[in-house]
């Protein structure tokens, strides 16, 4: 096992762990110990904090709760979740940082090809049709926010 007296942290990463000490109450040697330690025993690999990206890394309560069902289920080609919803905010959202539809599609169409690629959505009928209603309702969220701006007094 390693000792954490043994263990030394690059000058940059102390002084991080001096200030992040400074507000939760705990020394930075005794916090930098814990965080050296944690990094020599990580066993998260590369292709696991990708895939936790497709989820845009939130808790697993979260995940659970928007991954529960409105329209269909498990077994059904078309459904709607809470992630659908999520996925129209999208496109609200993305309406704030353009004018132009082509690049709203673009931006959910990177979207969505990264995370076939990293495995999140299965290359079958069921995940091309949750693609596209994912991109139905980001382009509708889009469409709306655009609409809803172009008649502003």
């Amino acid at each position: 096992m390693l000792e954490s007296s043994k263990l030394k942290a690059k000058p940059s990463t102390q002084k991080a762990m001096a200030y992040y000490a400074q507000y939760h109450n705990t020394s930075a040697q005794i916090l930098g110990s814990r965080l050296i330690i944690s990094y020599y025993y990580m066993s998260v690999s590369l292709k696991e904090i990708a895939y936790q990206s497709g989820d845009a890394f939130l808790p697993t309560t979260i995940k659970q709760f928007l991954s529960r069902y409105i329209i269909g289920d498990s077994r059904s080609l078309f459904y709607l979740n809470y992630w659908s919803i999520v996925h129209f905010l999208s496109g609200v959202v993305i309406s704030f940082f353009t004018n132009h539809w082509m690049i709203a599609l673009l931006i959910h169409t990177i979207w969505e090809i990264w995370q076939y690629s990293i495995g999140m959505t299965r290359w079958n009928k069921r995940g091309l049709i949750d693609t596209v209603v994912d991109t139905i309702l980001c382009m509708l969220g889009y469409g709306l926010m655009k609409k809803y701006d172009s008649h502003k007094i």
